[in-house]
């Protein structure tokens, strides 16, 4: 059974209240090197992460985490989410995006992975209006 219940529930509540101005408490809950990855980015330094972060506040509006469950492993654990926020640009479009992330704890209980999975196709580039009708109709071509 997963040992960090403590930890874990303290980076839970840090996604779910993630603010622009908060960002840097996650150099408390991860490791230096913790090695973050998502469909846009790679990286093995906790305030590259931190920059990731803080990018995503210039980009979107009211960007909102909800962890719907999590799945216990040995040191990891994956969560299911759902990703909510309004575009800044254009139609200032709300969207939701729901996903998973596998979190990885380091033996001292702090954060050492993260790695996010979810459909960037279907729930972002899809809906876009120049690149949304190509992809569709790839899709549509490789069908059975």
């Amino acid at each position: 059974m997963f040992s960090f219940h403590d930890e874990l529930e303290r980076y839970i509540a840090y996604y779910e209240g993630l603010t622009r101005s908060n960002a840097s408490d996650l150099a408390h809950l991860a490791t230096d090197d913790m090695h973050f990855r998502d469909p846009f980015n790679e990286v093995r330094d906790v305030h590259k992460v931190i920059a990731i972060m803080e990018h995503m506040f210039v980009n979107l509006e009211d960007p909102k985490f909800v962890i719907t469950d999590r799945f216990y492993a040995d040191h990891s654990v994956m969560l299911k989410w759902d990703f909510t926020f309004t575009s800044k640009f254009g139609s200032r479009k709300s969207w939701s995006i729901p996903g998973a992330s596998e979190v990885i704890f380091a033996a001292d209980g702090r954060v050492s992975g993260h790695i996010d999975f979810w459909d960037s196709g279907t729930y972002l580039f899809e809906k876009m209006p120049i690149v949304g009708p190509l992809i569709r109709f790839g899709k549509r071509k490789l069908r059975v």
